[in-house]
């Protein structure tokens, strides 16, 4: 019996069947904030890396897991939403089709994984360059990053809305939570900073004002150097006085839109 027919016929014995984690998992790179999607084998279709909860798990644990398991790191998560829609886990009868005809097994009517489906949100935050490798399954194919503003049209279950609810939650979140130091390596340009507060916000920031926000707030620490030696006026590298930056985060560091 195949890893695939397995998890079909004694799968509930694991997992709890009504019981299913998505996790939104977000990296900075180029200036662009993306996320980490998997493409199913013979669906041509993108999906949120997840799965159903254990048994033996609760939702934290759960999530914890599946990018444990995926990325082989400890990820910062925070749950955002849980999604009720009656349809949100329907398979429509094409993709059934290249289910049956990929793994050998039919999409049952009325089996353990074709019932109503309640879906966890949680978004994870991990340093980009330390995402070094992507632990494919059975029924996926490949992993890419996207950019969350271009992410593919061809989405498994109703993954496209749970990174919009993603985003909305990381928005909220961003002047409370450690959200850029999460993302961010332990060195960085004021003007990286400044790009990814923008990328999460959804709208350009003031050069000027940006800069004299974050050095009167006293939660960065200028490490004394630049990242060329080529021109005159390099960017000069700054990391967060980790402390400083805990503390400002429990009064807010908002931005308004301008």
């Amino acid at each position: 019996m195949d890893d695939y027919k397995r998890f079909a016929t004694e799968g509930y014995r694991v997992y709890v069947p009504n019981i299913s984690i998505a996790c939104t998992l977000l990296g900075f790179h180029d200036n662009k904030l993306k996320v980490l999607l998997l493409r199913w084998k013979g669906l041509d279709k993108w999906s949120l890396p997840g799965g159903f909860m254990k048994q033996d798990e609760d939702a934290d644990e759960g999530a914890a897991r599946i990018l444990k398991e995926r990325t082989g790191l400890d990820v910062y998560l925070q749950q955002y939403h849980t999604y009720t829609s009656l349809n949100r886990f329907t398979i429509d009868e094409p993709s059934q089709k290249k289910f049956k005809d990929t793994f050998g097994m039919e999409v049952l009517k009325g089996h353990w994984y074709d019932k109503r489906v309640i879906g966890i949100g949680y978004y994870g935050l991990a340093e980009y360059a330390k995402v070094t490798r992507i632990e494919l399954d059975m029924i996926t194919i490949d992993s890419r990053w996207w950019p969350v503003d271009d992410i593919p049209e061809n989405m498994l279950f109703n993954h496209h809305e749970m990174i919009g609810g993603a985003m909305k939650a990381l928005q909220r979140d961003v002047a409370h939570e450690p959200v850029c130091l999460k993302l961010l390596p332990s060195k960085f340009t004021m003007a990286e900073l400044q790009c990814l507060y923008e990328s999460i916000l959804g709208y350009s920031l003031d050069r000027g004002n940006f800069r004299k926000k974050m050095m009167n707030a006293g939660i960065l620490k200028d490490m004394g150097e630049s990242t060329t030696r080529k021109a005159h006026k390099t960017p000069h590298l700054y990391s967060f006085d980790v402390r400083a930056y805990k503390k400002a985060l429990q009064s807010g560091i908002i931005f308004k839109l301008q």
